[in-house]
């Protein structure tokens, strides 16, 4: 997302190529490349990050941000209207939500973060997880009984909900459903909880009831 056609044509010979010759713009890559942007940033003292992150840099770190943000509160524009268009390498939408999420509670669980911009980008992801991506996976869970009879949550998508049998009878695989329900409850879990230290979260303040409830069902 970084790289022009024009870029690629010269580095292929140096082993780095966008596939296809396409600058597909992928929200959940974006989101990881800013996401690792972060990481790294953290790794580092405060002075190597000031002096890696330019003035480019910063813009397009806080353009990422901006981007996802415009996604994730824009649904009906965007995920819901044209998925195959938006989520091109991953289409469960549920993967956006959590790559956006884990971000939030890495910025948001940092004692400091090095540049001004990280705050913004961490203010930006949090609203858009807070107040359009937690509705989005509340509303789209499901209720389900165990085979001991208790209640569950389950996320799923589209794999498999297609399929038949050899007579044409409707028999639905269910095939996201494990992997939709697994990133939907981290989505949910990193937006609203915090990293006191290794191993050990806690709730963030004003975690909506129904995030607690929802997330020991999924």
């Amino acid at each position: 997302w970084m790289m022009s056609t024009e870029e690629c044509r010269w580095s292929t010979r140096g082993g780095v190529k966008i596939p296809f010759n396409v600058n597909n713009v992928d929200p959940t890559v974006v989101a990881n490349t800013i996401y690792g942007f972060s990481r790294l940033l953290l790794s580092m003292d405060p002075k190597t990050a000031v002096s890696l992150m330019d003035r480019e840099m910063q813009e397009l770190y806080r353009d990422g941000a901006a981007l996802l943000q415009w996604i994730l509160e824009n649904p009906n524009s965007t995920l819901h209207s044209r998925p195959d268009l938006v989520l091109v390498y991953y289409p469960v939408p549920y993967t956006l939500h959590w790559f956006v999420a884990r971000h939030v509670r890495l910025l948001s669980s940092a004692v400091r973060l090095p540049l001004g911009v990280m705050g913004e980008v961490r203010e930006m992801l949090f609203r858009a997880m807070a107040e359009y991506g937690t509705p989005a996976l509340l509303q789209a869970a499901q209720e389900s009984k165990g085979m001991s009879g208790s209640e569950y949550l389950h996320w799923e998508y589209f794999l498999g909900n297609g399929d038949t049998s050899f007579a044409g009878r409707s028999r639905p695989s269910h095939g996201d459903r494990v992997f939709s329900t697994a990133v939907a409850v981290n989505a949910l879990l990193d937006t609203w909880t915090l990293v006191d230290s290794p191993g050990v979260l806690r709730w963030r303040r004003g975690v909506p009831g129904a995030v607690q409830r929802a997330i020991p069902k999924g």
